[in-house]
């Protein structure tokens, strides 16, 4: 089955039709997997109390999440540009487009509609408003 995906937060015109493959749900399952890791290594470095480590701790544990952040944002975009078949150009506008938060939100919206689970962020509306 085809779903449609909105393109529009990543700077696009046009939705994309994605197929429900065993494939694209694959992937779907691994880019939730960097998701949830990201987060979980995320709430680790907020629960640290940086004033009771030594410098050099601290820029040891800054620069693990900041890799593994960098990794993410990789990853990301190779998930969209996989998943929708964006061209490079379209990868580029994409990345120039999002913020980390809308990245985010956009990747948990993608990942939802390619493993057939209704909903969606309010913020990214399969409708047109003007249309509404």
């Amino acid at each position: 089955m085809s779903i449609r995906i909105n393109t529009k937060p990543l700077g696009l015109k046009k939705p994309i039709f994605v197929e429900q493959s065993v494939k694209n749900v694959k992937l779907a399952n691994e880019m939730m997997n960097k998701m949830l890791k990201l987060g979980i290594e995320q709430e680790k470095v907020v629960a640290i109390n940086f004033d009771e480590l030594e410098e050099k701790e601290t820029t040891e544990k800054m620069l693990e999440i900041n890799t593994l952040e960098a990794s993410y944002i990789d990853d990301a975009f190779v998930f969209l540009q996989n998943i929708l078949k964006l061209s490079s150009k379209e990868k580029e506008l994409a990345e120039s487009t999002l913020t980390m938060e809308k990245l985010g939100e956009y990747l948990n919206y993608v990942v939802m509609r390619v493993k057939g689970i209704k909903g969606k962020p309010e913020t990214i509306s399969e409708k047109d408003p003007k249309k509404d």
